[in-house]
């Protein structure tokens, strides 16, 4: 579903040159599997997920999503391969002038599905994540909680294949993040392949899962178990 093969990143530095983030990454991810991938802030778990939704491409090797594969695909094909995908970020991203309903059957609408059908769809998605009775509200009425299961909900409301979390409880209260990670539980148990980034060590032991830690640039596979033992660099 996911494959990594020595893959490297790096960005350019205001005064000039450029800053690796990573090199020789090698990472694969199953089919329905739930993947944490931790590390402090700034160790290129965020580098990393944009290599997967293409908005980079490597310096070296080669990323494959599904069957779309960064030393091959077109700027055209891009759009083809995020319809595949589910993108949760932190920072919501709501469209702060259209309602709860509307900004979930906005990511059907650029699919080019029917209004009729994208609503229906949006409610659907809604009531999935326990929102339907906010459909008509906007995004400022909502709290933090509540506005990242809409993001949620528009995340998975074209039923993506893979679901990519950027650190998705990183603004919200310990109660609040928990309900978040709740939800991401259930739709890896209905089959959705998910990835989270995530420094929140407490939602990995509570929520056990296959577990990779950054270590100064490479990846590492670690128990969750022993979560409270790591300390990254």
């Amino acid at each position: 579903m996911i494959h990594l093969e020595n893959v490297s990143a790096s960005y350019e530095l205001p005064t000039g040159g450029r800053r690796t983030v990573f090199e020789s990454l090698d990472l694969r991810v199953e089919p329905g599997e739930m993947v944490y991938l931790i590390g402090p802030s700034g160790c290129g778990k965020s580098t990393l997920l944009k290599l997967l939704y293409m908005e980079i491409k490597p310096e070296t090797g080669r990323v494959m999503v599904d069957d779309f594969f960064s030393n091959q695909i077109k700027d055209r094909d891009i759009p083809f391969l995020r319809r595949k995908l589910g993108i949760v970020f932190q920072d919501f991203q709501l469209l702060p002038d259209r309602n709860v309903a509307e900004n979930v059957a906005f990511t059907l609408y650029a699919q080019g599905h029917g209004i009729r059908e994208a609503r229906r769809k949006a409610l659907e998605t809604l009531a999935k994540v326990g929102l339907s009775y906010k459909r008509k509200n906007m995004p400022h009425e909502l709290s933090g909680g509540e506005q990242q299961r809409v993001c949620i909900a528009r995340a998975i409301v074209h039923e993506p294949r893979i679901l990519l979390a950027d650190e998705p409880t990183g603004n919200l209260d310990p109660a609040v993040a928990t309900g978040i990670v709740e939800q991401l539980v259930t739709l890896n148990q209905q089959g959705m392949t998910i990835l989270i980034a995530t420094h929140n060590y407490a939602h990995v032991k509570q929520f056990p899962a296959r577990t990779i830690a950054f270590f100064e640039g490479k990846l590492r596979e670690i128990d969750p178990a022993l979560i409270e033992k790591i300390r990254t660099p």
